[in-house]
C-alpha cells in the first residue's frame, strides 16, 4: 500500500507538476517582458513630466515673485512715499512663492546685492550674483530679459542644482532678478516615489496574472495527470507480473542445477574408477555395478525433480 502512495506521488510530482511549472515559468516570463516593455517608457515619460512639471511650476513662481516686487525693489534703490517699507513686502512675497514651490527664492538689485534670502544663508547686501552666470545672464538683457533655466551648482563644487532665474522689470529696464534654486536630490526623490509606485502596480500584475495562469495550468495539466496516474499503475502490474514469473522460474533453474551436479558427480565417479577396471574381472563388474547403481540414482532424482516441479506450477 505504502508503494502504491508512493508510485502516486511521483506519478504526480513529475509529470503534470513539471507540464503545470513551464505553464507557470511561461506565464511568468512573458507577464514580465510585457510589464518591463510598458513600465521601462513610462517611468521615463514620467520622469520628464514630472522635471517639466517641476521647474514649470517653479518658473511661474519666480516670474509671479519678479512681477509682484517690481514696484518696490525700485523703491529700494529710489524712495518712494507712496511704499515707505519695501523691504517686508518683498519678503513676504518671496516666502509665500518659496513655501509653494518649495524652493529657495533669492533677491537681488541690479548690481547683483541681495535683498533678500528665503533661506537666510546670505545676509542682505551681499554681493550674491558674481560667478553666477544665471544671474549675470539676466541682469544683462535690457528691456526684452527672458527668465533663465538651467542644471548647475549653485555654489562653487555644491551640488547639483535647478537653477531658475527670472528679471525684475520696471520702466522697461532690469532693476533686479529674482533666483529659485531646488536641489537635483529632491527631484529625483519624488521620481523615485512615482517609479516604486510603477513597480507596486507592475507587480500586482505579475501577481495577478499568475494567479490567473495557475488555474490554466491546473486544467490543462489535469488531464496529463489522469493519464500519468494510469500509465504508472500499469507499469505497476507489469512488475507485479515480472516477479511472479521470475519467482516460479528459480525452482525450475534449482532442479537443473541439481540434475547439473549429479551428472558432474557420477562423471567424476566414473573417471576415479575406469582406471581400477583393467586390474581384474572383479573390479570391471564392480565398475558396472557403480554405474548402474549411479544411472538409477540419477534417473529417480530427476523424475523426483519433475514432478516437484509440476507440482509448483
Amino acid at each position: 500500500m505504502g508503494e502504491h502512495a508512493v508510485d502516486r506521488r511521483r506519478a504526480r510530482w513529475r509529470g503534470p507538476t513539471s507540464l503545470r511549472a513551464r505553464l507557470l515559468l511561461a506565464a511568468a516570463y512573458m507577464l514580465t517582458v510585457v510589464v518591463l516593455a510598458l513600465e521601462i517608457p513610462l517611468g521615463m515619460t514620467l520622469r520628464r513630466s514630472q522635471e517639466s512639471d517641476v521647474t514649470s511650476r517653479i518658473l511661474s513662481y519666480t516670474a509671479i515673485v519678479a512681477s509682484a516686487i517690481n514696484d518696490d525693489l525700485a523703491a529700494i534703490a529710489t524712495p518712494n512715499q507712496l511704499l515707505p517699507d519695501p523691504e517686508p513686502a518683498i519678503a513676504s512675497v518671496a516666502d509665500f512663492a518659496a513655501d509653494r514651490s518649495q524652493a529657495r527664492m533669492v533677491v537681488v538689485d541690479a548690481l547683483g546685492r541681495i535683498v533678500y534670502d528665503t533661506a537666510g544663508q546670505a545676509p542682505a547686501g551681499t554681493q550674491y550674483a558674481t560667478g553666477r552666470p544665471e544671474f549675470a545672464n539676466v541682469l544683462a538683457q535690457d528691456q526684452g530679459a527672458l527668465p533663465d533655466a538651467r542644471r548647475g551648482p549653485a555654489e562653487p563644487n555644491g551640488p547639483s542644482m535647478l537653477l531658475i532665474t527670472a528679471p525684475v522689470l520696471h520702466d522697461r529696464e532690469v532693476i533686479g532678478a529674482v533666483g529659485a534654486s531646488l536641489p537635483i536630490s529632491e527631484l529625483d526623490e519624488g521620481v523615485v516615489r512615482s517609479w516604486v509606485g510603477l513597480v507596486a502596480i507592475g507587480l500586482a500584475v505579475i501577481a495577478v496574472g499568475l494567479v490567473l495562469a495557475w488555474f490554466l495550468a491546473r486544467s490543462i495539466a489535469r488531464p496529463v495527470e489522469r493519464h500519468g496516474r494510469t500509465g504508472s499503475a500499469h507499469r505497476r502490474r507489469d512488475r507485479q507480473c515480472q516477479e511472479v514469473v521470475h519467482q516460479r522460474r528459480q525452482p525450475r533453474q534449482l532442479d537443473l542445477r541439481l540434475g547439473g551436479l549429479l551428472a558432474g558427480e557420477t562423471a567424476l565417479t566414473l573417471d576415479r574408477l575406469e582406471p581400477q577396471a583393467h586390474a581384474g574381472h572383479r573390479c570391471s563388474e564392480l565398475v558396472r555395478g557403480v554405474r548402474d547403481e549411479v544411472a538409477l540414482r540419477r534417473e529417480v532424482r530427476l523424475e523426483r525433480a519433475g514432478h516437484a516441479v509440476e507440482g509448483r506450477g
